[in-house]
């Protein structure tokens, strides 16, 4: 909770006065580091193993096909179980896959179809972890913060954008792939000790499975119902679809295309959480932001814009450039994505709505999935261009036909 001492304090020093958004805001930085790290790492070394771009484009489709098949679970468990318990569980089971992936590498017996299991697995973690970790946010924000709180909520996940690649391009071209998985392993066990500071009390309920059900429908149907929801889960498909699913093969790109190795390829990559980094941070010395749609719909576009010209560079700092730009329309986009969400949702529908919404940032699996096929057929460029192109021409549509970018969020929930 937010004492009245501290309303007039910035809104930053207000959240951060607060111990449980202090655990997971800390929480969330480390878990981070290792989600953007271990993706590098996992793509560099399939890259490696079998030289296949559709191959490591099965990396990233397998780590968001959770996301798509089971995120309304997640939302269920959020609104009836401890989510406390629930982080805890997903950050143990990642420190467990990490310990796979280490001993793997250390025995020198890793194959493509075992980075292809236990990306699935950690795509897992994170389907579990989504809607609890959201829903928690609000808890100790509540809505006249949840502009300010998800703007510090993106700063963490930029932060592993930034520093996740950085360190796993330059541990692995000095120590190598097992030296880079120690300190990820290292990173989620923090992780998971600052969960377990977490001091929340919640009802708990008796689970059913045809609850479950009822949970899904329920999720669809408030989601589905209020045409400001229905236009963050129409945009979220756009950008999971076509832009955010690009970025499985721009560690191939920089390889094959900018011929860049290890280090200058994390570098490259680091530049998508640069540009939200400072994108973010100028979003928390804003405050509330009653428009929340504009900036959402700004962001998707910013993002598909990027990916399109980043298609179309030869030069490394060129390139660089297009995904900070890229970074910039992500932080205005993932803002006011959950934010706009758990504001017009009803309270006892959120953890189902926030389900429904995992169901439509898990269509970047499929989209993963048509890039690697396109990139196998037309070259990895040529795969991001096109996707870029129709991502453009489908948000013109969103523009016009949704209230996002015309109606203000409501402010008495």
């Amino acid at each position: 909770m937010i004492s009245k001492s501290n309303t007039n304090n910035s809104p930053i020093r207000t959240l951060l006065s607060v111990p449980n958004f202090r655990f997971l805001w800390l929480s969330g930085s480390f878990d981070n580091i290792c989600r953007w790290g271990d993706a590098l790492i996992l793509a560099l070394l399939v890259f490696d193993i079998s030289g296949s771009a559709f191959n490591v484009a099965s990396i990233f489709v397998l780590r968001w096909v959770p996301m798509l098949l089971m995120a309304p679970i997640s939302g269920f468990l959020s609104d009836n179980l401890n989510r406390k318990y629930l982080m805890m569980a997903t950050r143990g089971c990642s420190v467990v896959i990490s310990i796979i992936i280490l001993l793997l590498l250390i025995s020198n017996s890793i194959e493509v179809w075992h980075l292809q299991v236990l990306s699935f697995g950690l795509g897992l973690c994170y389907t579990m972890d989504f809607a609890s970790r959201r829903t928690s946010i609000h808890d100790v924000a509540k809505s006249e913060n949840m502009s300010t709180a998800m703007s510090l909520e993106i700063i963490t996940n930029t932060f592993g954008k930034i520093a996740g690649p950085l360190f796993a391009g330059s541990l692995i071209a000095t120590v190598g792939y097992s030296g880079a998985m120690i300190l990820v392993l290292i990173f989620y066990s923090i992780s998971l000790i600052f969960i377990a500071l977490l001091r929340f009390e919640y009802t708990i309920t008796k689970i059913h499975i045809t609850d479950i059900k009822k949970s899904v429908i329920t999720g669809f149907k408030a989601g589905f119902g209020n045409k400001m929801i229905l236009g963050v889960f129409v945009g979220s498909i756009i950008y999971n679809g076509l832009a955010f699913s690009s970025e499985g093969i721009y560690p191939v790109i920089a390889e094959e295309h900018l011929n860049a190795g290890p280090f200058l390829t994390g570098l490259l990559i680091s530049a998508l959480g640069a540009g939200t980094l400072v994108g973010a941070l100028v979003l928390t010395t804003i405050g509330n932001i009653r428009y929340q749609g504009r900036l959402f719909i700004t962001g998707i576009f910013i993002q598909l814009l990027s990916a399109l010209l980043f298609s179309l560079s030869d030069l490394y700092l060129l390139s660089y450039f297009c995904l900070f730009l890229g970074g910039l329309g992500n932080s205005l986009f993932s803002s006011m994505q959950t934010s706009i969400i758990v504001i017009e949702a009803d309270l006892k529908h959120r953890g189902s709505v926030l389900g429904t919404l995992g169901q439509c940032i898990g269509i970047c699996s499929m989209g993963g999935l048509i890039v690697g096929f396109w990139s196998n057929h037309f070259g990895v460029t040529n795969a991001v261009g096109i996707n870029g192109t129709l991502g453009i021409t489908l948000l013109a549509l969103l523009f016009v036909l949704s209230p996002l970018s015309r109606n203000p969020v409501r402010t008495n929930n």
